[in-house]
């Protein structure tokens, strides 16, 4: 079974905040097919190597996800990928901090494209996505543990705040069914 593409256009979630506006451009597929890996190919896809159980679930997961699933998905592998630089510039293992927070910059990256500009508090959204990202970099640079706690921080209020989103859209969906 292939990999299907994130062509989502808002038809599945009914708030419109992120377009997955790319479908040649799989950017998510990198973050899932190995979340957990460390080295030179940490993120990327293995072709030809007999998958173990869980890396199919994981594959599962991605692949039929709903938007607002995958979204919850990238906060949390961005969180991960936190925790993993900050473990690393603690461990004075500098190869790995820089291979976890790029990895978490690109996510941060990929929610910042994906956003709907139309909907209007995307554009705070942006601004804090911006700032994010930013303060990534600089506590990469600067293997600083205090921005990297302030951005994990930040990080998990979105994660927690989208969690609520997607409880309540659920809750109202479960309702409007039950009156059909």
């Amino acid at each position: 079974m292939g990999w299907r593409p994130f062509a989502f256009l808002q038809a599945e979630w009914e708030s419109g905040l992120y377009v997955w506006m790319d479908m040649r451009r799989p950017i998510l597929r990198p973050f899932f097919s190995q979340l957990g890996s460390a080295g030179h190919n940490a993120g990327m896809e293995v072709v030809g190597v007999k998958a173990n159980p869980y890396k199919a679930y994981e594959q599962t997961s991605v692949t039929t996800a709903t938007p607002g699933e995958l979204t919850l998905m990238l906060y949390n592998g961005c969180l991960k990928f936190i925790r993993f630089g900050k473990a690393a510039i603690s461990e004075n293992d500098m190869e790995a901090k820089n291979t976890n927070l790029q990895k978490a910059q690109r996510i941060i990256h990929e929610l910042m494209v994906t956003l709907n500009m139309d909907v209007p508090i995307a554009k705070d959204m942006l601004r804090m996505y911006d700032y994010i990202h930013r303060r990534l970099i600089e506590a990469n640079v600067k293997s600083d543990l205090e921005i990297l706690n302030e951005v994990e921080e930040l990080v998990t209020g979105f994660r927690d705040t989208w969690k609520q989103v997607l409880q309540i859209t659920k809750q109202q969906s479960r309702r409007q069914a039950g009156q059909a």
